[in-house]
């Protein structure tokens, strides 16, 4: 059980010196860049990766007084009707203490009448609550020693919180918003229209808007309750509920038998397919680090040294509209020298690109398919930012059988003896997407390791068991070699590369598939099956316990229970291959 407590705005609004939200929009019109005075400001709220983002409050002005939402709900729990006062759904009449429903006439005797936030603010003061809905009930009587310990500038509010860009910013999208900042740009909006229109004469409008507000707040507080005190709450889960940090929880799925041999099939007793977005939340603290190293690699080898002058200065969002033919050079313009600049990394990339940010691409990856396909920026010297990016040597990179990029800089690439020599006519740069990168990094730090996979409720030790992994970043895919004459790189072939092609952003639901894919063996021990269940999946972290997962795989402690009966059904199999071999 916990307490509420009313925060006084105003308070904390002047003790911390929160900043005004005063625009509703996500976006500058036109831009993927944050308004600067909107809900995800990066004036306000402070930049993505900072600790400013996840603790710095905002306000709304609401242009005038309204219920605490909260009281809201006490008020009508005392007297039902208080709440159709507040929301000005009827008229009603102030005498001696109490407040009455007009009905017909007026009485000559009423000391006042209205109806809304303003009018009950008014008569606030004489209202007789204690003596008039106190009742007998212990109930109502905590009720009213609740709203006697609040101060009239807590129950009547004319500001509103705006919590921190961090909370809000996974579910952020150019083509669509957040469900709380939803709410929050309604309200922004109608504060808005109540300011001004305050000297207005047209009563319906203005009453209209007053009560649209006042439900706002209420749905507000609506969804923050949902969020912190249900059976299915943060509280609940995070806190009464014990999470284990760097763990998903995914459905499982049967896997696909489509592969030529059993030797190349992804899906075997001793692995499972794991997609990539819960991989890197398993493994963070690895991804972390392997993206660090990608970074300091990428900008060791020089490839930032040299740039296409055509992109230079581009702000982020003008990127993502440059399609292939614009991103393509003739290889008959021998030296490139026309589409060379000079660039120079920012000093203090390491305090940008650090932990935190990069944390905070991993939750983003995770929760949002649609930021899978953004770009990797690289913070340059002058404010300004640039892609990661590869070059591309071949006529069709489309249907090709094997893609070959090169890490190099466009001031070099002649130098590149084996890639001239293949006389292709264009040279086609690659801005490397999330998906790629992770891949790289993914395939470099963790591909070697095992992960756990329960499901609950555990009832024997079978319900746990290890297994080693496939990683799915993409569902189409293509082999790729990745040449460098970097000694830190080398030369790295990848069978099973993300294949990103331009446009794929609006097909997401088709490219991604975001579950866990077990061998169907594991299923009787487990009491499950592929009709929508769930399992908690761990990453594996240190050498030794690799190295004994591995071993207990191999042991018959994995196959059989005390009784010596075999707990790993092979007729699970058996059935999912003939249907699969007869469904066509």
């Amino acid at each position: 059980m916990f307490e509420i407590d009313i925060l006084n705005i105003n308070k904390f609004v002047k003790d911390f010196e929160l900043e005004e939200v005063t625009s509703s929009n996500i976006y500058r019109y036109g831009s993927r860049e944050p308004d600067e005075d909107g809900l995800v400001s990066y004036k306000i709220f402070g930049m993505p990766g900072s600790d400013e983002r996840k603790t710095k409050y905002a306000y709304i002005d609401l242009g005038d007084k309204f219920v605490h939402p909260h009281v809201f709900k006490v008020l009508i729990s005392i007297k039902q009707s208080l709440g159709d006062l507040i929301l000005g759904l009827d008229d009603f009449y102030y005498k001696d203490g109490n407040v009455f429903r007009v009905k017909g006439e007026v009485p000559k005797d009423a000391e006042a009448v209205g109806n809304g936030p303003a009018f009950l603010y008014k008569i606030y003061d004489k209202l007789k609550i204690h003596e008039v809905y106190q009742g007998e009930a212990k109930t109502s009587k905590e009720r009213y020693k609740f709203l006697s310990l609040l101060k009239k500038d807590e129950i009547f509010i004319d500001k509103f919180l705006v919590i921190p860009a961090y909370y809000r910013d996974v579910d952020l999208s150019k083509s669509r918003k957040n469900e709380i900042n939803i709410m929050y740009a309604k309200l922004i909006n109608l504060a808005s229209f109540i300011k001004a229109n305050k000297s207005s004469t047209s009563f319906f409008n203005f009453s209209s808007a007053h009560k649209q507000l006042q439900e706002t707040l209420i749905e507000l507080y609506d969804y923050f309750v949902d969020k912190f005190g249900g059976t299915k709450s943060f509280v609940h889960e995070s806190v009464i509920g014990k999470n284990i940090d760097y763990s998903a929880r995914l459905v499982i799925s049967a896997p696909e038998i489509n592969s030529e041999s059993v030797d190349s099939m992804k899906v075997k007793f001793n692995k499972s397919i794991l997609p990539m977005g819960a991989a890197i939340k398993v493994f963070t603290p690895f991804i972390v680090y392997g993206m660090r190293t990608f970074i300091r690699d990428y900008i060791q080898m020089g490839l930032l040294n040299y740039v296409d002058s055509r992109f230079v200065g581009m702000k982020e969002k003008d990127f993502y509209n440059i399609s292939p033919e614009d991103l393509a050079i003739k290889m008959e313009d021998v030296r490139l020298r026309k589409y060379v600049k000079r660039v120079s990394v920012a000093d203090n990339i390491d305090g940008i690109i650090n932990t935190d940010y990069i944390n905070n691409l991993i939750d983003l990856y995770y929760e949002s398919k649609e930021h899978r396909f953004d770009y990797f920026f690289i913070p340059l010297d002058g404010g300004i930012s640039y892609p990661i990016f590869r070059y591309t040597l071949t006529e069709d990179s489309e249907n090709v059988k094997e893609k070959i990029m090169h890490n190099t800089n466009i001031n070099n690439i002649n130098d590149d003896k084996e890639a001239m020599s293949e006389n292709r006519p264009f040279i086609k740069t690659r801005f490397l997407t999330l998906i790629e990168i992770f891949y790289e990094i993914c395939m470099k730090m963790i591909r070697d390791k095992h992960i756990y996979i329960t499901r609950y409720p555990v009832e024997d030790f079978h319900n746990i068991y290890p297994n080693k992994f496939y990683i799915d970043a993409y569902n189409r895919t293509t082999k790729v070699t990745i040449r460098s004459s970097s000694a830190v790189s080398g030369t790295t072939t990848y069978n099973d590369y993300p294949d990103v092609r331009y446009g794929d952003i609006n097909k997401i639901d088709v490219m991604f598939t975001d579950t866990l894919r077990l061998f169907p063996a594991y299923l009787k021990a487990l009491n499950a099956d592929f009709d929508g269940d769930m399992c908690s999946v761990q990453g594996v972290y240190s050498h030794e316990a690799n190295l004994e997962c591995n071993r207990y795989i191999k042991s018959k402690l994995n196959v059989v229970n005390i009784s010596g009966n075999t707990v790993r059904k092979p007729t699970s199999v058996m059935y999912h291959t003939i249907y699969s071999l007869t469904r066509e």
